[in-house]
């Protein structure tokens, strides 16, 4: 009710694992471009942040915390689309200096598919 999640991350993201592992073992389902969005704008969510979860401080640098969840969490799902994701999206801010940029930007837009 207040933009923020509030299950615990755990939890999201095996709902996040789960719509990747429906879009490979469905692909030709009518609801695959709903499922490919929806999960989208939750890993963008989870990414990217929001209101009361967010990823950046106010200069645009990343929470060291909420970096380390991100390293643990692609660890805990290598070898997944999740963990791919995940890993991609580290790699990136690495390259960014941890900062938001408008690189940080045009991948999370790209997560809509």
């Amino acid at each position: 009710m207040d933009a923020g999640i509030v299950i615990p991350m755990e939890d999201f993201l095996i709902r996040i694992d789960k719509g990747f592992k429906y879009l490979e073992q469905y692909p030709g389902s009518p609801r695959y471009k709903q499922v490919n969005k929806f999960n989208g704008g939750r890993l963008n969510a989870y990414l990217g942040g929001i209101d009361n979860n967010p990823v950046f401080d106010m200069d645009g640098k990343i929470y060291p915390e909420r970096l380390a969840e991100f390293e643990n969490f692609a660890s805990q799902y290598q070898g997944t689309k999740l963990g791919d994701t995940l890993t991609s999206y580290i790699e990136l801010l690495n390259q960014e200096g941890f900062k938001r940029t408008a690189s940080v930007d045009d991948f999370l837009q790209k997560l809509y598919g």
